[in-house]
Formats: C-alpha cells, structure tokens, sequence
C-alpha cells in the first residue's frame, strides 16, 4: 500500500535530527502502549502485520501529525473496533469518563503472574520470531542479479516505493518466514522466502545519490524479485537480426 508512511526519498519533510542519549520512552504512556501491543499479539489478538497495515492506513495529516506511538495508538483503536473487541463508542467513553487519570511509570510486578503474563514478558525481553518450514526451494540465492517489481497494491506491501523496479544483488538468504501480505489480511502464514538485497544508491536516486558508491539493504520477500534478466528482456521486441 502506497500510504503515509513511505517515505523514502522524499522531499520537504525537514532535516533528521537524532536525540542525543533519548530515553527508550519520552512518557509513560507510551511505555503501557508498546506492552498493550505485545500482550495483543502474544495473546492472539492481532499480530503485527495487521498493525502495521493499520498505520498505513492512517489518513496523511493524522500520520504527519502523529508521533511514533500514538500511531500504535490509532492503529490497536482501529483493529479493535474492526474485530469486535472494544468499538469505537465504547473506547471514547471510558476516554471521557478517565479524562483526567495519571498514567504511572511503572507497575509493580504481579508475584503470581498469570501464563499470558508470564508469556509477555518473555516476548518484551527476547522477541519473537515467525520463521517457518517449507519444501519450496528458494527462486534466487547470494550473488544473483534481481530486479523489484512494480507493484502498487492497496493491501500491506513492505517494498518501499523508491525500491520499485530497480536493480539489485541477493546477499543472504534468510530463509522462509509468514508473508505479510498474507497475514496483514487473514490468511496466515504462508511461507515465503525472504532475501537481503543489496542496491547501489545511484540506482536508487540516479544522478542525484549523494554518493553512487554508498550501498542501500533491504530485506526483501521472493514474490516483489524477478531475475534481473527481465529487466532487459522488455525492451527486445521487433524483428530478429539476421544471420
């Protein structure tokens, strides 16, 4: 989906300015809204594709205006409402009713912490990972020539725009994950293979790369690759030469 949040080589959004020593939260909330989203997905009610095709949905002048987690925010608001599990009316009246409530820092730890809790916690220290099986032996491996599709659906894509059609080499092969285009919209995990590709920053930005001998990775799934070769291929049509 070509939403808010691909911003790749964009214009006019202003300078990046990294937080010297930024704390892991700036406030409270935001900490309760991260452990809010892990103890969805650990407990089943959503997993992260969704969530992020939820921000991606998000109309441009709510995104821009937005701040990292209150796009969390208005992504787990938006698929509880979708799912059934708190509607939109319920959520702005218990909002009106706490208007005035504190958020804490920190919550003691419970000294019998349920299997879900227990679960939690281990997810918020190690992560989690949806790494997966399959027989179908992958199409490309380090050191192949590929080219991106162009591909412009309105369900979740994690190919970045200025990543379209473009020239590439695999560097690693990761191995078969979920694809999160099939599970952003229920239809589990299909494995996919899932590539690092390496891209020279002239072919990305052309003469305006800041520096063409710089390299850009992006960790890529087989189905936005073809084999480079293709590339070339479109633009041999006519007559054959003689021999």
């Amino acid at each position: 989906m070509n939403g808010p949040h691909d911003l790749g080589g964009k214009h006019g959004l202003g300078p990046i300015n990294p937080e010297t020593e930024e704390p892991v939260f700036h406030h409270p909330w935001e900490g309760r809204m991260y452990g809010l989203a892990v103890a969805a997905m650990t407990g089943g009610v959503l997993i992260v594709d969704e969530q992020r095709h939820a921000v991606e949905r998000m109309p441009y002048s709510e995104y821009y205006g937005s701040s990292y987690y209150e796009r969390w925010l208005f992504a787990l608001e938006k698929l509880f409402d979708e799912k059934g599990i708190i509607s939109r009316e319920e959520l702005e009246r218990k909002v009106a009713e706490q208007k005035s409530a504190e958020c804490e820092a920190h919550y003691p730890a419970p000294a019998n912490p349920s299997a879900l809790a227990t679960k939690v916690m281990r997810v918020l220290r190690e992560g989690a990972s949806n790494s997966l099986e399959t027989d179908q032996a992958p199409e490309f491996r380090p050191g192949d020539k590929v080219i991106t599709k162009n591909l412009h659906p309105k369900t979740h894509l994690r190919l970045p725009s200025y990543a379209k059609s473009k020239v590439g080499v695999v560097e690693r092969h990761y191995g078969a994950f979920g694809h999160p285009g099939a599970r952003a919209h229920g239809r589990g995990n299909e494995p996919a293979h899932l590539y690092s590709v390496r891209f020279e920053a002239g072919e990305l930005w052309g003469p305006d790369a800041e520096d063409p001998r710089d390299f850009v990775y992006l960790d890529l799934f087989e189905s936005y690759l073809k084999p480079a070769e293709e590339k070339g291929a479109r633009k041999r049509h006519g007559c054959p030469p003689r021999a």
